[in-house]
């Protein structure tokens, strides 16, 4: 495909200045040096869009005065914590480059409206995943994740344009509606998984293609069998196009900007953490194997399921109370789907769910007793537990954390390249967009459909 590598275009050298020895941030350390970056430019600007839930301004940073709007959405989900380091690399990076040669490299036609830190009262909360190295122990032992009716990402409106359940959903939505981005960019990462992945809403095929060649030039390896994921449809290696939410009554930011703005939707999902699933079990096996790792999830929730429903109970305005009882039913509907599995006949695609369920399986419990820890800790809504169901969630991260080093060694991904695909995709995204705005107002392009257009920046 001509002109998709990155190398190919002056705007891919944006991406070699990230900084080789980045350490992870906490959100209001984002928050300032996104500030800092965006005052140093002659043409940033900073603007309050709204608040949170707990009333602290939701801020948005934007860089450039071009035609072609790239919306990008830093720490959509807090437990993500990648974007906190890239978001302030992308404004340093871009800042320098528009005031020196902005319009050498192609940056002149864009403007870059960046939402920092999205869920900052939910970052503040999840501070395991924002210490400067955190191990999987660490990670979880202080884990937050929002249930999902409390996820800005996943509470647009499914048809017309409202109204938005929490502020930080119907702000990002007014900046849609403003602006009419051509891309929207969601930075989410994995926590562990076999490599990154991408997400997407209304992209062309060739966007796609670009996107799927990213991870590799940045020395990570594509993930073919998401968990989260691995029901969409596969538009090229490593890229599916969005499916179901998981509130079938709401819908997400790529969705709410493709189906009013007719924008790109892009989210990235890069790995902390390296898992290689083992090898799927034979067809005879398959149902064996599957309900052997459900007992072991179920074992490893049981003794913590009806302290989480009390509390739930009790507090119900408590947002990690709402989180636990969600995941707890979430985790229960997964155990009950995995034992009635039945194994596909394709090694391929057995193979594949394998993967995404033997993931899910051990990944659930983790989550479920970090925010059994996190309910203990010092927070807004903290509660008193028994002694014994602390020590139980304790034992489960080292039990489920041993259990995936039985078979996998689990890796920590150099955040400087994880910033870097996280990065290059906003280039691609970006370029992309550009690149169909041309061609949608010059009539000799329309005329040849099947001039491809460069998907990479």
């Amino acid at each position: 495909m001509p002109n998709s590598h990155v190398r190919s275009t002056p705007l891919s050298d944006l991406v070699r200045r990230v900084d080789h020895d980045l350490v992870m941030l906490e959100p209001d350390e984002t928050l300032n040096r996104a500030a800092m970056f965006t005052a140093d430019c002659r043409s940033g600007r900073t603007q309050v869009i709204g608040s949170t839930r707990s009333g602290s301004p939701l801020t948005m940073f934007s860089l450039g005065t071009g035609p072609v709007h790239v919306l990008v959405l830093g720490s959509p989900h807090p437990n993500e914590p990648v974007s906190a380091v890239t978001v302030p690399e992308f404004l340093r990076v871009v800042a320098a480059e528009m005031d020196n040669a902005g319009s050498r490299s192609g940056l002149a036609r864009f403007t870059f409206d960046v939402v920092a830190v999205w869920d900052l009262d939910g970052a503040r909360l999840s501070t395991g995943a924002y210490r400067p190295e955190p191990d999987l122990l660490e990670y979880h032992s202080a884990f937050y994740r929002p249930a999902p009716a409390n996820q800005p990402e996943w509470t647009f409106p499914t048809t017309g344009r409202g109204p938005a359940r929490l502020p930080e959903t119907g702000a990002v939505m007014r900046v849609i509606d403003d602006i009419g981005p051509a891309a929207v960019v969601s930075l989410h990462n994995a926590d562990i998984a076999a490599g990154a992945y991408f997400t997407t809403r209304r992209v062309p095929p060739t966007l796609a293609a670009g996107l799927s060649r990213l991870p590799a030039r940045f020395g990570i390896p594509l993930e073919r069998a998401p968990a989260d994921a691995c029901d969409w449809k596969e538009l090229a290696p490593g890229v599916r196009e969005m499916g179901h939410s998981p509130r079938p009554e709401a819908s997400c930011s790529l969705d709410y900007a493709a189906r009013t703005k007719g924008a790109f939707g892009l989210a990235t999902e890069v790995p902390q953490w390296y898992v290689t699933a083992p090898d799927a079990p034979g067809t005879l096996t398959w149902r064996r194997s599957l309900q052997a790792m459900a007992d072991q999830a179920q074992r490893a929730i049981e003794p913590m399921a009806s302290t989480i429903v009390c509390l739930a109970r009790q507090e119900p305005n408590c947002p990690v109370a709402a989180a636990a009882l969600a995941f707890l039913t979430f985790t229960n509907a997964e155990i009950a789907r995995c034992r009635n599995s039945g194994s596909p006949d394709d090694a391929g695609t057995r193979q594949a769910r394998w993967a995404a369920d033997w993931v899910t399986l051990l990944r659930l419990p983790l989550r479920l007793a970090g925010l059994v820890l996190t309910l203990a800790r010092p927070h807004p809504c903290r509660h008193p537990l028994l002694e014994a169901v602390r020590r139980h969630a304790g034992t489960v991260l080292q039990t489920m954390i041993r259990a995936l080093s039985v078979t996998t060694h689990p890796r920590p991904v150099p955040l400087s390249r994880a910033v870097k695909v996280q990065f290059a995709a906003i280039l691609c995204a970006a370029s992309a967009a550009a690149e169909e705005q041309v061609g949608d107002a010059n009539p000799v392009a329309r005329a040849r459909p099947d001039r491809r257009r460069a998907a990479s920046p």
